[in-house]
């Protein structure tokens, strides 16, 4: 992974960056403890054919007034257009909803049916939900609805939105403080005279982005490179108990148990943690099985071939010999 960190982050008299600094503190944890109102922000960038970068970004005055500036004209925008009015609103009020518009009736069966086959209900209820309020602001207006229901849930200006069909004026909506707003905190008298040294992970944390990757070329000086750090000492014996553990429920998935299939993943993901603190390689290669087993539906992994080189490994250390390559 590349790191790209602007050095202006040095510059702010914060706790949490004098201990990014010195290293007590990960970048994991670093961005883990950030605030919303903070003057920095993180990101990820994932891209197909080149490393990953992860994006510590400082805003100076002129950089919070133009994201303020923003922010506020991306929220005055979607006011206007919807009248504040949400999917998860709709589902959430369907039968005053219904009232005024029986034509959703049908689009609500939909998105019901969706997210019956959703595992977690409360995420697909935020993330289905929307082409209800796109149902609803492609309706034309009509004299005759009947809104007294929906006027003890909705704003005069969403009923406004509703009425005339129409985005409201954008001069006429009123916007409340920015809560999350971010602030400048006061900048160092001194500045940091020692070289920073970055860690990336440390024992016990877990990484924010899935996936084994490594600090890349563009990695600040002096990184630490922790990111396979195991979050439990490794145990050849778990890993191909884990391992043995995957086949079995693999052959009873192809006998008429298919969802063991995904207790089998579960157990991949044990045998690659069991080894990673002492192969990484070997992790990664269980790693690998596992995904395809999870993106493949009629994929057979070798893992008997995986348990024999876990093995060699095993032997070589008793035997105090270099790992097999």
């Amino acid at each position: 992974m590349k790191f790209t960190i602007d050095e202006k982050l040095w510059a702010i008299d914060d706790p949490r960056v004098d201990q990014l600094h010195t290293g007590a503190l990960s970048v994991t944890g670093f961005v883990r403890v950030a605030k919303p109102t903070d003057p920095w922000q993180s990101g990820f960038l994932k891209r197909v054919d080149a490393e990953s970068e992860l994006m510590l970004t400082v805003y100076d005055e002129t950089g919070l007034d133009k994201l303020a500036e923003r922010k506020e004209q991306g929220m005055r925008n979607m006011i206007s257009r919807t009248g504040g009015i949400s999917g998860r609103m709709i589902w959430d009020h369907a039968a005053e909803f219904l009232h005024a518009y029986p034509e959703l009736k049908n689009k609500m069966a939909e998105v019901q049916a969706v997210i019956d086959k959703q595992k977690c209900k409360g995420c697909a209820l935020n993330s289905r939900t929307k082409p209800l309020a796109e149902t609803l602001l492609a309706l034309p207006p009509k004299e005759d609805r009947d809104f007294s229901k929906l006027s003890a849930i909705l704003s005069e200006s969403a009923l406004t939105r509703l009425r005339t069909g129409q985005p409201l004026p954008l001069d006429g909506i009123k916007m409340a403080p920015d809560k999350n707003a971010k602030q400048l905190l006061p900048l160092r008298a001194e500045p940091l005279a020692e070289p920073h040294k970055l860690v990336w992970i440390k024992p016990g944390e877990k990484e924010l982005m899935g996936g084994q990757v490594a600090p890349g070329p563009g990695a600040p000086k002096g990184i630490v490179e922790k990111l396979h750090t195991a979050m439990r000492p490794a145990c050849f014996d778990c890993c191909r108990k884990h391992l043995a553990q995957a086949i079995v429920l693999l052959t009873e998935s192809k006998q008429g148990y298919p969802a063991h299939r995904w207790l089998s993943v579960g157990h991949l993901a044990e045998a690659a943690e069991e080894i990673m603190e002492k192969d990484v390689g070997m992790a990664d290669s269980i790693r690998a099985e596992r995904l395809a087993v999870m993106s493949r539906p009629d994929y057979m992994p070798q893992l008997l071939d995986l348990i024999d080189r876990v093995t060699e490994l095993d032997e070589a250390e008793k035997l105090d010999l270099p790992p097999v390559q």
